[in-house]
């Protein structure tokens, strides 16, 4: 650069700084006024004009009326020479920041807060996504060992059901089987946490109902709900205090056996796909127990009828 022409020097810094893929801003660490933004960052938060002499904290933030408590030009004023890095959830934009921020010489020797910040948050969606599926995957796994045991049907599926709505802390599951003589769904197995009393025994199940219509003409793999308020056929669940639900439905040896509800009493809740898909992992394992325990049950009535059947010698 110029030697000889600082101001020179200053405007190739900012071309440079324009072309960069990244959100870069400079402030006079005084007066919080901005010196320069590069279009990148103006456009990402909708700044009109050129930004220049706007206060940032006006501009680039909500219904500030002075600095923000975690400007990180504090940190710099105790420890000039040092960088500052740390991340940021702008409730302006919705996004998270990789930030740093450092003093350097500007024109005129002036000592100026530059910020360079990169947008992370689909990095730190992904990291959260990745720990969701795993923590997913241990109770899983947690689920499955808990089976492997002497107990009895309703004792594994109601520590299951204890340890998938503890999990996902829901208000409280039931597990319904089909009874085809009454036409109602009747709950075999329930998990509450206390904060939603639900003294329901049955629902109504036939052409026509919602779970009916769904899971045996349709063959839909879930019913989700996130708010039932404004769903007149849910009244008998908005008697129970429900507010959203996710159901699925329990095929055991290929027929409809019943399904399993994971409800919401405290508000109405937004189920995310993840959500969603654990329950219908969730409903898988149960299904599969019920099937196996069937299959027990027949291979044991089998042998009573070999070891009563007369013996020929």
């Amino acid at each position: 650069m110029d030697q000889k022409n600082p101001l020179s020097n200053i405007s190739i810094l900012k071309g440079i700084l324009n072309g960069m893929d990244a959100f870069l801003y400079v402030t006079d660490p005084q007066t919080d006024e901005i010196l320069f933004i590069n279009d990148k960052m103006k456009e990402h938060f909708g700044v009109e004009g050129s930004g220049i002499g706007e206060i940032c904290w006006k501009v680039l933030r909500k219904d500030m009326t002075s600095r923000c408590d975690f400007c990180p030009v504090y940190q710099l004023n105790k420890n000039p020479d040092e960088a500052v890095n740390w991340e940021i959830a702008n409730p302006f934009t919705g996004r998270v920041y990789k930030c740093t921020d450092r003093f350097i010489q500007w024109t005129e020797n002036r000592l100026v807060h530059f910020q360079h910040c990169v947008d992370v948050t689909d990095m730190k969606d992904a990291e959260h996504t990745i720990m969701e599926r795993l923590e997913q995957q241990e109770l899983m796994t947690a689920m499955s060992q808990s089976f492997i045991s002497t107990d009895s049907m309703e004792s594994l599926v109601e520590n299951a059901l204890k340890m998938a709505g503890e999990f996902m802390k829901v208000s409280f599951i039931v597990m319904m089987t089909h009874n085809p003589k009454d036409k109602t769904l009747v709950v075999k197995s329930s998990w509450n946490n206390k904060n939603c009393p639900h003294d329901s025994d049955s629902m109504p199940f036939h052409a026509g109902t919602l779970e009916y219509d769904s899971f045996v003409s349709n063959h839909m793999s879930d019913i989700v709900f996130d708010d039932i308020s404004e769903v007149p056929s849910f009244t008998y669940l908005s008697q129970c205090g429900v507010k959203s639900f996710v159901q699925v439905p329990l095929i055991v040896d290929g027929d409809f056996w019943g399904i399993i509800s994971f409800n919401e009493c405290r508000s109405i809740r937004r189920w995310t796909e993840s959500n969603v898909q654990l329950v219908r992992l969730i409903g898988s394992i149960l299904a599969g127990l019920i099937e196996q325990k069937k299959m027990e049950e027949r291979y044991i009535q089998m042998a009573d009828l070999v070891n009563s059947s007369p013996q020929c010698i």
